[in-house]
């Protein structure tokens, strides 16, 4: 949650602060340096490569933590509540500024909230681990196959939202400035959801002598969601009325 924080962080500086502010403001300013530090960040090979690294460790944590949960129906539905108040929000933004490939049609929310719905609707018929393995696996092979072999970027003008939708669900192309396709992603839920149900069977720490106490990062942790909510929130809130007061306009 943390790196994904900076992540954000950076994809502001990159890209927010242009998209708000015109770039004859910005050039030869304290900023400009702070927009290209951002974007060579977002670049950068080594930051591509541990991404989808730490994106598999989210995933899977995320499929662990629901293997713990008694009704994931309700948590599902909950998760995608949330995310399409999200593609409402980027949606108004990108209204705003004019920048539409911000909008956020399918991202990790939406990818998180289906791949729950899915497992609570399997749990109905069965329980057994092994089948939630092999439904990741698969999942996971046929989403690396549309990966490799067609998922490339499109643009919202190329096509409509809901056509764009459908084709981050099975991974055949990728959009917006979020994007989690269900069948590569999704299936890393799934593994960690059989991961939950293989080490934490007694639901007891694999840790010997784990005590663990309130400090921040373990708030963190217990509210990872509503942290996700806000965060954003706050950094581009921060960044806009640090810029104001600095002296720059908003170009709208």
């Amino acid at each position: 949650v943390l790196l994904m924080i900076f992540d954000h962080l950076m994809f502001d500086f990159a890209y927010l602060i242009p998209s708000l502010f015109t770039k004859g403001q910005i050039i030869g300013t304290w900023v400009e340096p702070l927009t290209q530090f951002g974007v060579n960040y977002w670049n950068w090979d080594v930051r591509i490569v541990f991404h989808y690294i730490f994106v598999f460790v989210f995933l899977v944590l995320a499929g662990i933590c629901c293997s713990f949960t008694k009704n994931n129906l309700i948590r599902s539905i909950k998760l995608i509540v949330v995310a399409y108040l999200f593609t409402l929000g980027t949606f108004i933004f990108a209204k705003i500024t004019g920048s539409y490939n911000d909008i956020i049609s399918f991202g990790i929310l939406h990818c998180i909230g289906f791949a729950l719905l899915l497992i609570a609707l399997i749990e109905l018929i069965t329980k057994n681990k092994w089948v939630f393995l092999a439904i990741g696996l698969v999942f996971i092979g046929v989403g690396l196959f549309m990966e490799i072999q067609y998922g490339d970027y499109m643009f919202y003008e190329e096509g409509n939202f809901f056509q764009l939708t459908i084709y981050q669900l099975c991974g055949y192309k990728t959009a917006g400035g979020d994007s989690f396709q269900l069948f590569l992603y999704g299936g890393q839920v799934f593994l960690g959801y059989f991961l939950g149900k293989l080490i934490y069977k007694d639901r007891k720490s694999i840790f010997k002598n784990s005590k663990y106490s309130n400090n921040p990062i373990t708030f963190i942790g217990r509210h990872s969601l509503i942290v996700y909510i806000v965060h954003q929130i706050v950094l581009v809130g921060l960044i806009v009325v640090i810029l104001l007061i600095a002296g720059f306009n908003l170009k709208l």
